[in-house]
């Protein structure tokens, strides 16, 4: 507007009209400007349909203004939903990348709790077998025949004299030994003294030893 009215102020000026009449020809349109002195009316005319050419043109370029400004509006209001959706699209990835965090620290929790369930049984198998084992080895060594029962088939007799010495065995004496040394026999020793294995003698034992005429 303002322009317009600088634009309508030089066109008055140039053609020599009083500042009074310029002013009450822009507040209203509808009056009709006279000549000023030493115009002609063609001249006067002319220079009108001017004014009026450049008053059109300058509405043209208000009208112009306007629709850039409502453009630039829009291109505002564009930019602005075009950022709330580059932040949204952040706040979604942020979300995601949470989420993805969270589901990799869930996986790895499962997958631990899941290698010390299958150690914890694998342990428990291999306790139950090796208790199997023991039990195993066990039973069998309880089975087994005792030494003392198979080691010897003698069996023991009273048919032995009656009248012997006695004997005190020392330090590397065997029955045997012992036997040849008192006249006497190692089954004989053996029956009166009830000895199952001659080699079971120990030092200090006390031996009946029955001697035969």
């Amino acid at each position: 507007m303002r322009i317009r009215t600088l634009l309508v102020v030089f066109c008055i000026t140039l053609i020599g009209l009083p500042e009074g009449p310029a002013s009450s020809a822009l507040q209203g349109q509808n009056r009709e400007a006279q000549p000023a002195s030493g115009v002609s009316r063609s001249e006067f005319d002319l220079l009108r349909d001017d004014l009026r050419a450049l008053q059109r043109e300058v509405a043209r370029q208000e009208d112009r203004i306007r629709g850039l400004a409502r453009e630039n509006e829009k291109l505002k209001e564009a930019l602005r939903d075009s950022q709330r959706r580059e932040n949204a699209s952040k706040q979604d990835l942020e979300r995601l990348r949470a989420e993805l965090r969270e589901n990799q620290q869930k996986a790895l929790r499962e997958n631990r709790q899941s290698i010390l369930s299958e150690t914890g049984r694998m342990i428990e198998e291999l306790a139950e077998q090796t208790q199997k084992g023991l039990d195993a080895l066990r039973q069998a060594i309880s089975s087994r025949p005792s030494p003392r029962a198979t080691e010897t088939d003698f069996q023991f007799s009273d048919d032995y004299p009656r009248e012997g010495i006695t004997h005190v065995v020392e330090r590397g004496e065997t029955l045997s030994g012992i036997a040849r040394r008192h006249n006497s026999t190692v089954r004989d020793i053996q029956n009166a003294n009830r000895i199952a294995r001659p080699e079971s003698i120990q030092v200090g034992q006390t031996l009946f030893i029955p001697q035969r005429d």
